[in-house]
């Protein structure tokens, strides 16, 4: 990362991306804001897999010239919010695509820009017209009221017409427009009676009436007359909305000669650009910089510098718990900040931060307040609000001060510096405790053994070498593994006494996945997490981890960046006599080797990071093959071929929406084979078969039933996506012929498409045709 300006940036709705396809995306991808105005790419879905979008006609507006759909002014800080009920947080979601947890569908995050459209969106069978691509539709747009307070908001005519009261199980009120257009208004209490009604007149109050009840949400459809008065076609209404909402706001808006919404990139959310402003990276720093540190690098493990108002600040992390910490205040600042420097204290869940926030005052006293706000797309970026108390200025007759308070609302804006490199200018230069070295020693020649008696029931499957000692490692059929200190040379001894394992954890698919020991003698011993490959010819294994260390200062240890490490262990022998009879080794890893889940260790393909997107590709798990299950449950569950399908890695935090670990491979060719031994030996077709659309979707989604919801979905889904590879819609039962090369690769370009959220050029015909051979190969072996 470069580092940028400090700066104060207000919140501000830009687009950086022209339009393109849309990425696959979640509701937990978009950064969002409770007050600043923004919409996702009109006609997508988030969820991207929440229904069969986009529809038809994404950015027509059918009247530019209605109002708000609700009794409320946004210029004056009163919104409303447009967007899925069922995949909002807390909400009930459908089928087996289920939403971000939360307290209930009125979740107060789901009270946030940008806007998302939601025609179109999963539901059950509807006849008629509409502007979507399938039948199991959702037909308009819902939309929050400010806060989710029943029969608070009223809901309005958007235009001048006649209402009429249509009941049913949503008490749906009927608004035909003079426009011609026939505005439906659902889930209201305190109905107006029918009649003529002129802009802005009461229809109800916004409430949550339903069959098996919903949020507190007005449900708003728009439909417009088809030709030769053959009925009425439903079309989306969030364009129209947008206008108005504009004009609230008073924003200029364009409508084009069309009737379409011009695209507006301070408003429109594409994909890869967020709702709140991004910060770009400019070679500069901080106003403190040349400030001295006061010292809290040695009691917090900072990842990263940040500027905050003139003053560099660490940002530490533990999980989700965040902290910014003074690390070189101001001048102005340092005696007051000394004695607390957390600033900011909470957690982060990689969308927003919210936690406690300290304002300082020497007259009145320091207060903690709550805060919360957004981390910019490229985290370079994080702003907090919230109220605080603000005190007089003033003095009270005995000469203390007047701390008679009012309230203001309060914004702490971080901007990213650089990685911290730690090297702190503390005054007294830190002891640091004896370690084992990251980098053991090649050559073992003079190397003096100890011995350790393990407990008479300890027993050892075989025997290995490590920095010039001897390790016993114990292994069990269900995977765990131990490498314990049999043999340490003499330097060790006394730390391999207090604790003699080096490494426990568990091997899943090659990959060694526990914990290694980082050894002190002065500040304890530490266990922290690694992981690394068993060698190709299981002699051998490279574990890597971020090594905790620690400073000891004026007696008091504290911790320090970690840094990266690396373990080579070699196989020794059967025996410990084998052992013995050997030379002893104390190899480190290779300067260049990156081994490891996530690294690419194929074809440099693999991305485990957690921002990479689309997940699917960035795992070369193309056909999103994830268990439901943890993966030491894998075999188990009969995901025993994942594991065993080569070049299969994994990270433990790389997981899809609904919280599963995304199984990642190596190389392109084996994402694509996987893919083919599915849809052979998993779904049993055999070459000659010739499956459809419904029949693949029913044993993906592991349901058989036509009409369940993750059936349509998966089944229409592919419909949509089928056009881009075979030249025309197919048909739900339309029969595609394995034995044909061409109708397999179309098909697999379908399926990697619906799960990618756009088309998988990555994968050539060359590396799926080599997949193809890779998973005949095994079905052979098999």
């Amino acid at each position: 990362m470069r580092a940028i300006v400090c700066i104060r940036i207000l919140a501000a709705a830009v687009a950086l991306l022209s339009a393109q396809p849309a990425l696959s995306i979640e509701i937990t991808d978009l950064e969002r804001s409770p007050v600043t105005f923004s919409y996702y790419n009109l006609g997508h879905l988030v969820p991207t897999d929440g229904g069969t979008g986009p529809n038809a006609n994404p950015r027509f507006v059918v009247n530019p010239n209605i109002r708000l759909p609700m009794a409320i002014n946004p210029a004056a800080g009163e919104h409303m919010y447009c967007n899925s009920q069922i995949f909002g947080y807390g909400g009930n979601g459908w089928g087996d695509n289920r939403p971000p947890s939360g307290t209930n569908s009125n979740d107060q995050r789901n009270y946030q820009f940008p806007w998302t459209t939601n025609i179109c969106e999963i539901r059950g069978y509807k006849e008629r017209p509409s502007v979507c691509p399938t039948k199991y539709i959702h037909q308009g747009q819902d939309c929050r009221p400010p806060r989710p307070q029943d029969q608070r908001f009223e809901a309005v005519a958007v235009e001048a017409g006649t209402s009429v009261f249509m009941g049913g199980g949503a008490n749906t009120v009927s608004l035909t427009g003079d426009s011609k257009v026939i505005w439906n208004f659902l889930h209201m209490r305190d109905i107006a009676s029918d009649g003529r009604k002129a802009v802005g007149a009461k229809l109800g109050k916004i409430s949550n009436v339903a069959e098996g009840g919903t949020s507190i949400h007005l449900h708003i459809e728009a439909k417009v007359p088809l030709p030769g008065g053959q009925g009425y076609k439903h079309v989306d209404p969030l364009p129209s909305l947008i206008v108005a909402y504009q004009k609230a706001l008073g924003n200029p808006v364009t409508v084009d000669a069309n009737g379409l919404l011009a695209y507006d990139p301070r408003f429109e959310i594409r994909s890869g650009s967020s709702g709140i402003a991004n910060v770009d990276s400019v070679p500069s720093s901080c106003a403190a910089e040349g400030e001295p540190s006061i010292g809290t690098e040695f009691t917090n493990s900072f990842s990263s510098l940040w500027c905050h108002n003139g003053s560099i600040v660490g940002l530490a992390k533990q999980g989700q718990n965040r902290r910014f910490v003074y690390y070189k205040p101001r001048r102005d600042l340092a005696a007051y900040v000394r004695d607390n420097p957390i600033l900011f204290d909470g957690s982060s869940d990689n969308i927003t931060y919210q936690g406690r926030a300290r304002h300082y005052s020497s007259r009145c006293g320091d207060q903690l307040y709550d805060v919360s706000g957004p981390i910019s797309p490229s985290f370079q970026f994080v702003a907090v609000s919230g109220t605080r108390k603000v005190f007089s200025g003033g003095t009270r007759p005995d000469g203390t001060p007047d701390c008679t308070f009012g309230f203001v609302q309060d914004r702490l804006e971080f901007s990213y510096i650089k990685e911290f490199e730690g090297g702190g200018q503390a005054s007294d230069t830190p002891e640091v405790g004896t370690t084992e070295s990251t980098s053991p020693t090649p050559d073992c020649s003079g190397v003096v053994l100890a011995s350790i008696t393990p407990g008479s029931s300890t027993t050892f499957d075989s025997f290995w070498f490590h920095n010039c000692s001897i390790l016993g490692l114990q292994a069990s059929s269900s995977g765990d593994r131990k490498l314990v200190y049999i043999r340490p040379r003499s330097e060790l001894v006394a730390a391999a006494m207090r604790q003699p394992v080096l490494y426990r954890g568990r091997i899943l698919g090659g990959q060694y996945l526990g914990e290694a020991i980082h050894v002190d003698d002065r500040c304890g011993d530490t266990f922290y997490a690694v992981t690394g490959p068993v060698d190709a010819d299981r002699r051998g294994l490279k574990i890597r981890g971020r090594e905790p260390q620690f400073a000891l200062q004026t007696g008091v240890c504290h911790p320090l960046p970690p840094v990266e490490s690396c373990l080579r262990i070699v196989f020794a022998g059967r025996t410990l006599a084998e052992a013995l009879s050997k030379p002893l080794a104390g190899p480190s890893c290779p300067a260049d080797d990156q081994s490891g889940p996530g690294s690419g260790r194929g074809d440099g393909s693999l991305n485990l990071s957690l921002d990479c997107r689309p997940k699917s590709v960035c795992s070369n798990n193309f056909a999103a093959l994830t268990p439901k299950a943890e993966p030491e449950d894998y075999r188990v569950k009969d995901f025993g071929y994942i594991v065993d399908w080569p070049g299969f890695t994994l990270k433990s935090d790389f997981r899809d929406s609904k919280g599963f670990v995304i199984p990642g491979f190596d190389n392109r060719i084996s994402g694509a084979g996987i893919w083919w031994y599915w849809v052979r030996k998993r779904a049993g077709f055999q070459i000659t078969d010739k499956p459809t659309f419904r029949k693949i979707a029913k044993l993906y989604a592991g349901i058989d039933d036509d009409s369940a919801p993750a059936v349509v979905e998966y089944a229409g889904a592919y419909q949509t996506h089928s056009i881009h590879y075979f030249g025309h819609r197919v048909g739900l039962d339309e029969p595609l012929p394995l034995v044909d090369a061409d109708t397999r690769w179309r098909l697999a370009k379908t399926m990697f498409h619906h799960e990618a959220g756009r088309n998988v050029s990555e994968v050539t015909r060359t590396t799926f045709d080599d997949g193809i051979e890779q998973a005949e190969r095994i079905l052979a072996e098999d």
